[in-house]
């Protein structure tokens, strides 16, 4: 039984398609980029001492602060929450630093729209195998979501699984709304080992009926790329937490699929984005049924438990198996005590018994009505602890009940509040709205004014026109004038010309006579 990328689909309802998965990218390439996203120039006054590691959210939260001051930068804040969430939530490393891994998942998200949810999956499972494989070390994965996983398949009996109005629900809501209780490590081994079946569901209450990843490319399992490294994941071995029957899943190099970045191959990596373009997909057919197994499965989960532990006692685990054998010896001690007080009340019984038949002939009357009595108690008994169930049952209602008053009066007041927010906004707009008015009636009229001013310079465009067409008939009637003036003086030379000659001519003529 482990988490599936359709499980933690569901959990964390990122709107993109679970199998678009992320594929690793050189962190170089990705550094420009975030700053971009960002808004900042660069990201080295943000990373650590040495430069060399990764980014420090005391830092960047630093910018989120001067970032909310700004109110032209709230796609900027927004991403620096986001990218918070990405590196201390979902691919954690060290605390209060963001690894560029965990960054460049959070550019490739930016970017092309990828979903987590089989990063996620992928650093839980690489978490996991380390701590077995070393017997030490803590979890460096998204703990919060694996906890949430593992109370909905153990916590059945919880009321927030029995709420019919489920569907219509956020999962993580209602995981907040609800406080859990706190186990230490001895606590949640003892819960688990006295788990009992009635409980206990293989399918998630909040999970729906849809399709379902189960192999890759040429592999019968499905290969993981997560942060750091990869690892393999095999949804056959987890059929009955999709309602289908478990049957004996195929297996073959699936234990050798698994390590880091820093040895693998590109062609390695190269095949596994390869192997994601072709899923084999299963969708589920509608209603539910209980979860079953083929009938060779037991077989082989027995035998492959005795391998496990044969494994595990070649690496040196034995240490852990001593542990358990001594926890069970002293389980053992606990039960023959048990045992035996019980043996020494069965004998004690047994004499009450024999004194109760020798006594029995004596007092056969006294005894029936001892019988009626115990009957009527138990009777009476049993209609009390119906009736303390039923008050039981009506103090959680009432309790239930004066929550949800106190949460409706809650949203209430805010929403009180809201409407007076909103009704002093108003009155401001009904002002603004006044002055607009105003100012629409005097443009109006000025709109008014603007067109008789139209019409008049219209008027006068078409007085200019016609005294242009005057002035050019003047103009040209002044240039006949000069023509007929220069023709004039012409022909005023041309008689005085004349003039002087007939005047000469004359003078000829008379001096002449005057001759003769």
């Amino acid at each position: 039984m482990t988490p599936t990328i359709e499980e933690y689909s569901v959990l964390t309802e990122f709107p993109e398609d679970a199998y678009k998965v992320y594929f690793r990218q050189r962190i170089d390439d990705t550094m420009d980029e975030l700053a971009k996203l960002l808004g900042i120039p660069q990201l080295i006054p943000y990373r650590e001492k040495d430069n060399s590691g990764g980014l420090r959210w005391k830092r960047l939260e630093e910018l989120l602060i001067a970032k909310k001051a700004n109110s032209g930068a709230k796609l900027e804040k927004h991403r620096i929450l986001a990218l918070g969430i990405f590196g201390l939530v979902l691919c954690p490393s060290t605390t209060g630093i963001i690894s560029l891994e965990a960054a460049n998942l959070f550019v490739e998200y930016e970017k092309t729209k990828i979903n987590p949810c089989a990063v996620i999956l992928a650093e839980t499972y690489l978490s996991l195998s380390h701590c077995k494989k070393t017997g030490k070390g803590s979890m460096r994965c998204c703990v919060s979501l694996l906890f949430i996983w593992l109370l909905s398949h153990i916590e059945t009996e919880t009321p927030i699984f029995n709420n019919f109005l489920w569907f219509d629900q956020k999962p993580l809501e209602l995981f907040i709304s609800k406080e859990w209780e706190s186990f230490s490590e001895d606590d949640w081994r003892v819960k688990l080992q006295r788990l009992p079946v009635s409980i206990f569901n293989w399918k998630a209450p909040w999970m729906r009926n849809m399709t379902s990843l189960m192999s890759c490319g040429e592999k019968p399992w499905v290969p993981l790329i997560g942060v750091i490294g990869y690892v393999s994941y095999a949804p056959a071995l987890v059929a009955r937490q999709l309602e289908g029957i478990q049957s004996v899943p195929k297996t073959i190099d699936i234990a050798q699929f698994t390590g880091v970045y820093k040895g693998a191959t590109m062609e390695m990596l190269e095949s596994i984005k390869q192997d994601w373009n072709s899923l084999l997909l299963i969708k589920k057919e509608n209603g539910s049924r209980n979860p079953t197994v083929s009938e060779k499965y037991p077989e082989w989960r027995d035998k492959r438990v005795s391998d496990m532990v044969e494994i595990s006692e070649s690496v040196g685990t034995r240490r852990k198996r001593v542990s358990c054998e001594e926890e069970l010896r002293e389980q053992v001690k606990q039960l023959q005590a048990e045992l035996k007080t019980k043996e020494d009340l069965r004998l004690s019984l047994e004499h009450q018994l024999a004194e109760e038949k020798a006594m029995r002939k004596l007092d056969e009357k006294e005894r029936d009505s001892v019988d009626r009595d115990r009957m009527k108690a138990m009777n009476n008994l049993e209609s009390l602890k119906v009736i303390n169930e039923e008050k039981t049952l009506q103090v959680e209602k009432v309790q239930y009940w004066e929550e949800l008053a106190v949460k409706t009066q809650a949203v209430s007041s805010k929403r009180l509040t809201d409407i007076k927010e909103l009704k002093s906004q108003l009155k401001d707009v009904e002002l603004e709205l006044v002055k607009t008015k105003k100012i629409v009636k005097a443009t109006k009229n000025l709109r008014t004014e603007l067109n008789s001013v139209k019409i008049k310079a219209k008027a006068m465009r078409t007085k200019l026109a016609k005294g242009e067409v005057k002035t050019e008939q003047l103009l040209g009637s002044q240039k006949m004038m000069e023509s007929h003036n220069q023709a004039l003086d012409t022909a005023n030379n041309s008689l005085s010309k004349n003039n002087l000659i007939h005047t000469e001519r004359i003078r000829e003529f008379q001096g002449l006579r005057l001759i003769g």
